[in-house]
C-alpha cells in the first residue's frame, strides 16, 4: 500500500445506510456546507476525503501512510461483517 493520498475520515461503508441513489449513478448524501449554510448532495466517495490526513514522516524521514493502511484493513473487515449482518447471511 503506501500510495494512498485521498484518505477518508469516515469510511464509505459507514455512510452507505444514509445514502440515496435518487437520480444518481452512485450513492450520495446531503452534507451541510458551513460557508453557504446549505445542504449539498455529494457522493459518499468524496464526502469525507482529505489529502494525506493520516500520512506522516517516520523516524527515518520517509513518508508513510501506515495509519491509513491499518485503518483500511480494520474498516474493510468491519464493512464485510456489516454487509453480512444486513443481508442476514450466517457465514
Amino acid at each position: 500500500m503506501g500510495e494512498t493520498r485521498r484518505m477518508h475520515t469516515v469510511p464509505r461503508c459507514y455512510l452507505e445506510p444514509f445514502a440515496t441513489m435518487a437520480g444518481r449513478r452512485s450513492p450520495a448524501i446531503l452534507r451541510y456546507e458551513r460557508t453557504t449554510r446549505e445542504p449539498v448532495v455529494i457522493g459518499i466517495g468524496d464526502a469525507t476525503v482529505h489529502k494525506d490526513i493520516y500520512g506522516f514522516e517516520d523516524d527515518g524521514g520517509e513518508w508513510t501512510t501506515a495509519i491509513e493502511d491499518a485503518l483500511i484493513e480494520i474498516e474493510g473487515r468491519f464493512c464485510d461483517a456489516r454487509l453480512k449482518l444486513v443481508s442476514g447471511a450466517t457465514r
